[in-house]
């Protein structure tokens, strides 16, 4: 049964990079109805055919053997070891190349037969305009499956992972389309770009940072026990929302909750997008400037991540969201994470599916809701909404005139606000309240409301942070440490007395720091807080387009340092 899923999700990509590999003869027919002679063109199309058959023939058989060494399937990496030819046909010295080289030889030959079978029954005589007419159409046709179907977003290897089984994931890669898309996204590159200080001088920099005050000991806000977790992560929820705008509150149930748990009123997103929130909050893993590390399955496999620490204590695991989970390749890290159970936009009817990104917030919570009465205890379960996503879209009745964009998203923030709110209403209900620990923050922030500061601003990535449900042992509380999404990892594992050894960019909130900081990442370039001064920096400019506070020279040192040791390790995954 698995076997035949493997070759039905793997499906797409075959198609895609088929079309892909199709678009030349496809061409070359229509252009040939131009010419007397077709026989010439044949040729063409013959020898492309041909070498192809050996390119990719190829690329299976070093897959063959590269797999059991990597676990994933063939991209670019290989390219990293090009100047080091001397490591690499060491590497292969324990390969059987004789097996390899056999395969190699029987898969070209019989390709070759099949295509010569069916190649020369292709008519030769000259085409007419008719085949231009009929052939265009069917080349453009092509980019719908190169790009796999008319969904939102391109496909990518998100699209043919269906298992908690990581191999069977794998196994529905098609390498050919692999490689293709790790040579495009030049995953194979390990030059650091940000490189401001020596490497010894980067790695003492940003250790100091995580270095805890002397005789300080952390402090305890979860009852003791196996306590479930629901990580509620809410789309672009900017901690300006907190801020009533035109005498109205745009969220004054999650403003009644704070009174009800603990609240994090200093912290700060990692990341301008989606993905990037997603790993810092579940991998404790800082945002890079100029590229996404969730969209490379080879590197996020390498990430620790909370729902597998858990696991390790038996708990259950599941992920929901009324949207694509391919988009932007979240859905092969949700698969590394160890979410047993994926809960996205294919799970609710079309009638349930009431926004342009899929199932609106109220849908998605209430499905959770429901499932839950059947979660097997102890759970962790994450829920990312989406209604607060242009294009801001609501079922119910806006708050604000809908007249401005700022207005359209602050009532998507409001809707979302409610939607909340009656989840956690009926969640006090339900017999795992008591002993359930339920978190929400933010993705990352906006720049609405007030889109008239840059959007580098370190008032675009403060977000909000709230513990709360049966599993607190005190409620009613603000803790103001300064903080990153990245230190939700540290400070989650310590409260269930779990190790955090590996997760090195995060950090305890509740252990007192020597120097309390956040660092976030935008498009080339980074922003890094401190408690005496904010300082932002550009890449590009090489010069620091935003301060506040006593800066000084040895901020924008350590966002360096940070910067260059976060992206470093990033390339070495």
């Amino acid at each position: 049964m698995n076997s035949m899923k493997v070759l039905l999700y793997g499906l797409r990509l075959d198609l895609s990079i088929s079309a892909y590999f199709s678009v030349l003869p496809f061409l070359l027919v229509a252009v040939s109805a131009f010419f007397q002679n077709f026989g010439l063109f044949k040729k063409i199309i013959k020898v492309y055919t041909m070498v192809l058959v050996v390119i990719v023939t190829f690329l299976h058989v070093i897959d063959l053997e590269l797999f059991s060494f990597w676990g994933y399937r063939l991209d670019a990496t290989p390219l990293k070891y090009i100047n080091t030819p001397g490591e690499m046909l060491a590497s292969a010295g324990a390969s059987p190349v004789g097996l390899l080289i056999g395969i190699f030889t029987l898969l070209v030959l019989i390709s070759f037969y099949l295509f010569q079978f069916t190649f020369k029954k292709v008519s030769t005589n000259r085409k007419s305009i008719w085949a231009v007419l009929l052939i265009l159409p069917l080349t453009a046709s092509l980019i719908i499956l190169i790009r796999g179907g008319l969904q939102l977003a391109p496909i990518n290897q998100s699209a043919v992972y269906f298992s908690a089984n990581s191999f069977l994931n794998q196994a529905a890669v098609n390498v050919p389309w692999n490689l293709t898309h790790s040579l495009l996204e030049k995953t194979y590159s390990t030059k650091n770009p940000f490189v401001f200080l020596s490497k010894e001088e980067s790695e003492r920099i940003v250790n100091s940072l995580y270095n805890s005050k002397e005789g300080t000991s952390p402090v305890r806000i979860v009852k003791e026990g196996k306590n479930n977790i629901i990580l509620i992560i809410w789309e672009s929820f900017t901690a300006k929302a907190l801020n009533d705008v035109e005498g109205k509150e745009i969220v004054p149930r999650f403003k009644e909750l704070i009174k009800e748990g603990v609240y994090f009123d200093n912290i700060y997103a990692s990341g301008d997008r989606s993905e990037k929130g997603i790993i810092a909050l579940l991998s404790g893993y800082p945002a890079q400037p100029t590229t996404s590390i969730i969209t490379f399955p080879g590197k996020t496999a390498k990430l620790s991540t909370l729902p597998l620490q858990f696991k390790k204590d038996n708990y259950s695991t599941s992920f929901y969201y009324g949207g694509e989970m391919e988009f932007a390749n979240i859905k092969s890290y949700l698969f590394h994470c160890g979410f047993e159970k994926l809960t996205g936009i294919e799970a609710f009817d079309k009638k349930e599916q009431n926004s342009k990104w899929g199932a609106h917030d109220d849908v998605v919570l209430k499905r959770l809701l429901d499932d839950s009465k059947s979660f097997k205890e102890p759970f962790f379960t994450t829920l990312f909404t989406l209604s607060s996503h242009e294009p801001f879209e609501i079922p119910i009745e806006p708050l604000l005139s809908p007249d401005t964009r700022e207005r359209m998203f602050l009532n998507s923030l409001h809707y979302t606000d409610a939607s909340i709110g009656a989840f956690i209403d009926e969640a006090r209900q339900q017999p795992w309240w008591d002993n359930t620990l339920i978190i929400i923050t933010a993705d990352h922030g906006h720049a609405l409301p007030g889109n008239d500061i840059a959007t580098h601003h370190p008032l675009e990535f403060k977000i909000p942070m709230l513990w709360l449900g049966g599993a607190l042992a005190q409620k009613d509380t603000v803790i103001s440490q300064l903080g990153s999404q990245t230190d939700l990892a540290s400070t989650l594992l310590n409260q269930f007395d779990k190790p955090t050894d590996v997760f090195q960019f995060s950090r305890d909130l509740f252990s007192p720091c020597k120097t309390p900081f956040a660092y976030y990442a935008f498009n080339n370039g980074f922003g890094l807080i401190n408690d005496s001064c904010k300082v932002v920096y550009d890449n590009v400019s090489n010069q620091v387009v935003y301060k506040e506070g006593i800066t000084d020279s040895q901020s924008v040192i350590k966002g360096k340092a940070y910067l260059q040791v976060s992206f470093q390790d990033y390339l070495n995954k």
